[in-house]
């Protein structure tokens, strides 16, 4: 079976979805009897950079750029260049499947306009990752025509419903881990060694994006209210959101350490008491729809996680395994920062536990389940 895995997306890039991408690739190049070749836009930002290289990966699978016109990067007319490269490059994808459509299977991905459009000519599975406030026309074709639509959540699956689609179409899919990569044979104290951090402090760690609804300032607010023996650590960012933060959250105790290579943060997780997961229930995205890879990082990471009490997080997690807190409260936070602190025995046995439960949640557990329906349906 030769897949062609299409996305509308800069790879390599500094976002989650790359990662996710990349490693959904890898997995599914491993099965027997499987091809697959990454079809990527060629974007501003990365564009020289080998994905392979910049993700340390072995290269088992073919990846190529197709050109749009990409102006995203110009400082004006930010939505009509969004448009315009939306366009150019779902039609510019729909004749690279037409040119190749006899060296192609099926369609694979994650951009409801690609499904739309391949679907007239391969099967198409979409993997869905959010769903608008308003479907379009287009929504709609691309649930319709889809062979099935592979989601990351169960309120992902339980809202699709809700607009019509059938069950038996949906799969669910949660994300998952790369087990080798963040369960490392490496203690805290050689960690902190690694990266500068005093052996003394007590260290909570959050690795990803600064967004609003991932809840970012949520926890810095949170730090801010905290003893200052009590230290946190920002890890990700782009670069508008990492000044922001260094400008207004200026304390002793919170370090707003920006950007750090995909192969590093492991080494971070490591080197924590205490990770956190502090996403914001003012958007369905965060509260329902998504599976965030941060999760089960932390999990094979062995170390207590501090979690926003929402049904996206609970879905994985059970009431034992993490501290949760009100989503959005900063002093529900730091009133759980404490409490991790205080019962920090109970808390890092469960966090052992935790390592064997995140095995499932491999990536290549996930990648069977997909191409085993793909399979079923093709």
């Amino acid at each position: 079976m030769k897949i062609a895995y299409i996305t509308n997306a800069r790879i390599p890039t500094e976002k989650a979805n790359g990662i996710q991408i990349m490693e959904n690739c890898r997995a599914i190049s491993k099965i027997v009897d499987v091809e697959i070749i990454l079809v990527s836009a060629k974007r501003f930002g990365f564009e020289n950079k080998d994905p392979f290289e910049y993700y340390n990966f072995e290269k088992n699978f073919e990846f190529k750029r197709i050109f749009c016109a990409d102006f995203l990067f110009l400082p004006f007319l930010k939505f009509l260049s969004f448009i315009l490269q939306v366009i150019t490059f779902s039609i510019l994808s729909f004749f690279y499947i037409l040119a190749h459509r006899k060296d192609i299977d099926v369609v694979y991905t994650r951009d409801f306009y690609v499904a739309a459009f391949a679907s007239f000519i391969k099967p198409v599975f979409y993997e869905v990752h959010s769903l608008p406030a308003h479907t379009s026309l287009l929504h709609k074709m691309s649930w319709q025509r889809s062979k099935a639509l592979i989601v990351i959540s169960n309120g992902l699956r339980e809202d699709l419903i809700k607009y019509g689609v059938h069950e038996n179409k949906i799969m669910l899919a949660r994300d998952g881990v790369n087990i080798e990569r963040f369960d490392i044979d490496l203690s805290k104290e050689n960690a902190r060694a690694k990266l500068g951090i005093p052996l003394g402090h007590k260290v909570v760690v959050y690795a990803g994006h600064l967004y609003e609804w991932k809840g970012a300032d949520v926890l810095a607010k949170a730090g801010l209210k905290l003893s200052q023996d009590i230290h946190i650590y920002f890890i990700g960012g782009t670069n508008e959101d990492v000044t922001r933060f260094r400008e207004q959250y200026k304390s002793e105790n919170i370090h707003i350490i920006g950007q750090k290579p995909q192969m590093e943060i492991p080494t971070w997780l490591k080197a924590s008491d205490v990770l956190v997961i502090p996403n914001s229930a003012k958007e369905r995205i965060s509260s329902h729809h998504t599976s965030p890879m941060k999760l089960f990082e932390y999990m094979a990471s062995a170390r207590p996680i501090i979690a926003s009490s929402l049904p996206s997080i609970r879905e994985v997690l059970k009431d034992d395994e993490a501290v949760f807190f009100t989503a959005d409260d900063f002093d529900s936070l730091n009133d759980a920062i404490n409490s991790a602190f205080e019962k920090y025995s109970e808390l890092e046995k469960n966090a052992y536990i935790l390592v064997q439960e995140v095995k499932k949640y491999n990536w290549d557990n996930r990648a069977k389940m997909i191409i085993n329906k793909i399979t079923e349906l093709v």
